[in-house]
């Protein structure tokens, strides 16, 4: 269903700004970033990559599991997740934003926060140089839903590359990012917002690090590498021997080769209140990524850290 509040995108510049973006894009990262180990993976990819990626801000989202004891606390975890990265690669922390501490109430009222002021404020800024910004984002769409919802006006200057959800064939769509917010992927899909979704299961889930991978190609490139492998070795457990880095998809799908990716353009459903798929027809179209050849994604990560490992901080 269209939320009225929206402008509505004439359907050939939708269909253009659906488009992954083959030169330099202007990009804000928003994500759970400790919730798990794949977060630090992505914007350690997007930050080794300011040939591709000029990136205005990392955004902290909310999240809650068995980590943290609410989503304040899950977003602020985050957010600290993010100044130690910072720090670790040599980027300067006012990149850092503080996003929501509770997810949307319902469809039609934002959370304010940093984030969502940042993200108004950068597009506005993008905007007035005739350029989009890009918004990828690995959590809970709570923070972009927010700044949508404060200025409908946005979504002729951003488009969302956002992991969530399942594809629309699979049993159920209970999938962490989507079900944490289900108000906010409501608002996401019927905005109208230009949309590039990478699915969970089937597609990201192919993105898996072997143990043997992380001793050979992480641990030992600098104090970023050995940061990132003592994360993976945290969570893989006794008999683990891969681990799905399933954010590293968002950033990813920008730079590497067009021939790694599968997607198609479809007419993007409706979120029922239960979180599931339904009508999608007369909708704005969508881009859905429908494969990801992992090696080639892997390949140009571990060139990048290696790379950085062997230059001054």
């Amino acid at each position: 269903m269209k939320h009225t509040i929206f402008p509505e995108l004439d359907a050939p510049l939708l269909r253009e700004r659906i488009t992954i973006p083959q030169g330099r894009m202007n990009v804000i990262l928003d994500t759970d970033t400790f919730n798990e180990v794949d977060d630090q993976f992505a914007l350690t990819f997007a930050l080794l990559s300011p040939e591709k990626m000029n990136v205005h801000a990392i955004t902290a989202a909310p999240f809650l599991n068995q980590k943290v004891g609410t989503p304040a606390e899950g977003m602020e975890e985050s957010y600290q997740e993010i100044l130690r990265l910072l720090k670790l690669i040599g980027k300067d922390e006012s990149l850092a934003f503080r996003g929501s501490e509770t997810y949307l109430p319902d469809r039609r009222t934002p959370v304010k926060s940093d984030a969502a002021c940042k993200i108004i404020q950068t597009a506005e800024e993008c905007a007035a140089k005739g350029e989009i910004l890009y918004i990828l984002a690995m959590g809970a769409i709570t923070n972009v839903a927010s700044a949508l919802l404060l200025k409908p006006e946005l979504i002729k200057n951003i488009s969302v590359i956002w992991l969530g959800g399942h594809p629309v064939y699979w049993t159920s769509n209970n999938e962490f990012n989507w079900r944490q917010d289900i108000p906010a992927a409501q608002v996401l899909f019927s905005s109208g917002v230009p949309l590039i979704q990478i699915p969970c299961l089937t597609v990201a889930s192919h993105l898996l690090l072997s143990r043997c991978e992380i001793e050979k190609y992480c641990e030992p490139c600098g104090a970023i590498g050995k940061f990132l492998a003592q994360r993976v070795y945290d969570e893989l457990g006794e008999y683990g021997e891969t681990r799905i880095i399933w954010d590293i998809a968002t950033v990813g799908i920008c730079l590497c080769d067009a021939n790694s990716i599968n997607a198609e353009i479809v007419s993007r459903p409706d979120v029922a209140d239960d979180g599931n798929y339904c009508n999608a027809e007369d909708n704005p179209e969508m881009l859905r990524i429908r494969y990801i050849a992992r090696d080639s994604i892997f390949r140009v990560f571990f060139d990048k850290l290696r790379n950085f490992a062997y230059t001054d901080v």
